[in-house]
C-alpha cells in the first residue's frame, strides 16, 4: 500500500501495535531525533490521556502523534497545544464535509474535540526539557474516533463514521498533517493572536457558567475566553476574574446557590 504523502519535511513511522505513539515520539527524541516526525499506530496497547488516563486505542482509529523540536520558553508548548486543537477541528470538519469553523463541531479547553456535543477527540502535549527551562522538544498525541467510539464513558463519545465521514487511517493522517502544517505556518509568520481567536471562534461554552475541577474543589464561573498564555478566564459570582491553567471543564453548569450566599454574607 502507498505511504501517506505528509508535508515536505515531515518524517513517519508506522506501527501496526505499540504501547503508545507519545511514549515512542519521548524515547525517539531522548535519542536526538527532533522532527517534525510522525509516529502512527493501528493500535495502542497502553494509550493513554490527560492525568494518565487511558485512551481506547482500537483499530480503525487514529492513533498518531507528532514530534517537533522546539527552541526558546515554555509557553511555545502551550501556544502549540491550541495549534493541535485547531488542526484537529479543521480535519474532522473535512473529512464529514462540513466548512470550518463547522456548527457541529466544537472545541473544549483544554484539549477535546466535541461533535454535536459528543467527544471525538483529545490530545494530549508531553514535552522533552534540557533543563526545567528550556523544552527541546514536544510530543503532540492525536486520538481521533473514525470507525469506532468508547461505550460506558462518564461523557458521551462518537467517532466521524457516524457522521458522513468515509476516511481510513492514512487518509485522516494526510489531513491532519496538512491542517497542522497550515496552522503552524500561521503561528510562526503571525504570532499567536491568530491562532488565539481562531479556537475561541470554535470554542464550546464561551459566555455560559461552567464548573472547572481543581485539586480543592470544583470553581463556577462564566466562561470569558482564554488568556495569552492559554489560561482559562472565568467571571466570578463577586464580579472578579479568575485564571485557570489546568483543570477538567464541565459545560451548562449551574452555580450553587452557597457560592452567591458566600459573597453576601459575613
Amino acid at each position: 500500500m502507498p505511504r501517506p504523502t505528509l508535508p515536505e519535511g515531515h518524517a513517519l513511522q508506522t506501527f501496526a501495535e505499540i504501547d503508545s505513539t507519545n511514549a515512542e515520539a519521548l524515547r525517539q527524541a531522548g535519542r536526538e531525533v527532533t522532527g517534525p516526525a510522525w509516529f502512527v499506530a493501528d493500535r495502542q496497547t497502553s494509550g493513554r490521556g490527560r492525568q494518565g488516563r487511558a485512551w481506547s486505542s482500537p483499530a480503525g482509529n487514529l492513533h498518531a502523534t507528532l514530534l517537533l523540536g522546539i527552541e526558546g520558553a515554555s509557553r511555545q508548548t502551550t501556544e502549540l497545544a491550541f495549534l493541535a486543537a485547531l488542526a484537529v477541528h479543521a480535519t474532522a470538519a473535512r473529512l464529514i464535509g462540513d466548512p470550518d469553523p463547522s456548527p457541529r463541531l466544537a472545541l473544549k479547553w483544554p484539549n477535546d474535540l466535541l461533535l454535536e456535543g459528543a467527544k471525538v477527540a483529545g490530545i494530549l502535549i508531553e514535552t522533552v526539557w534540557t533543563n526545567r527551562l528550556a523544552p527541546r522538544a514536544v510530543a503532540i498525541g492525536f486520538g481521533l474516533n473514525l470507525a469506532c467510539h468508547p461505550v460506558a464513558m462518564s461523557y458521551p463519545a462518537t467517532h466521524l463514521g457516524l457522521h458522513g465521514a468515509t476516511a481510513g487511517r492514512d487518509e485522516a493522517l494526510e489531513e491532519l498533517a496538512r491542517q497542522w502544517d497550515c496552522w503552524h505556518r500561521t503561528w510562526i509568520d503571525k504570532g499567536f493572536d491568530p491562532i488565539r481567536e481562531a479556537w475561541l471562534a470554535r470554542a464550546q461554552g464561551i459566555g455560559s457558567t461552567v464548573a472547572v475541577t481543581l485539586p480543592e474543589g470544583p470553581v463556577h464561573g462564566v466562561f470569558t475566553g482564554i488568556e495569552q498564555d492559554g489560561a482559562l478566564v472565568l467571571s466570578m459570582t463577586d464580579g472578579k476574574r479568575r485564571r485557570i491553567l489546568a483543570g477538567d471543564l464541565f459545560l451548562n453548569q449551574r452555580a450553587p446557590l452557597v457560592a452567591a450566599a458566600k459573597v453576601s454574607g459575613p
